[in-house]
């Protein structure tokens, strides 16, 4: 850390312009309070990331609505919280807690969400009805070629 004040130091001298002893500090001081609410987002972010770990790993389905919503309430409503949490719950297949996130006022115009519902309707698991319709489909076109 010391030798890279001195570098900023020497690289002011070098410009010829005089600032004081004490301004680098200020200056580090200020940066530190401009980025403070990033990194409790970052952190809030990751607490919530931790609490869905827990939440993969509960006993019952109760548990892990309550450990779901807990992480919901971790965020609180914050863009990138949620992102987060969408992320996650695509990721692992919880469609439904993502689908809830996603549904956010705050995130309906954010581009983050349309590739998250595309990747949730690529990976979406089939079921009996899509695939009776899937092979009706393809039947009819069959036998119309």
């Amino acid at each position: 850390m010391a030798q890279l004040v001195n570098l900023v130091l020497q690289v002011v001298d070098v410009l010829g312009v005089h600032v004081p002893t004490w301004a680098f500090g200020l200056a580090l001081a200020a940066l530190a309070t401009f980025l403070l609410p990033a990194r409790v987002r970052g952190e809030r972010a990751n607490r919530a990331r931790r609490i869905l770990l827990r939440a993969s790993a509960a006993g019952s389905v109760a548990e892990r609505d309550r450990l779901e919503a807990e992480a919901l309430a971790e965020v609180r409503g914050d863009e990138h919280g949620l992102l987060t949490i969408a992320g996650w719950a695509v990721d692992r297949g919880r469609y439904p807690l993502a689908e809830r996130v996603l549904d956010d006022p705050k995130l309906v115009r954010h581009p983050e969400r349309r590739k998250l519902i595309a990747q949730m309707q690529r990976g979406a698991p089939l079921d009996t009805e899509s695939l009776v319709q899937k092979v009706l489909k393809e039947e009819s076109e069959g036998t119309t070629r």
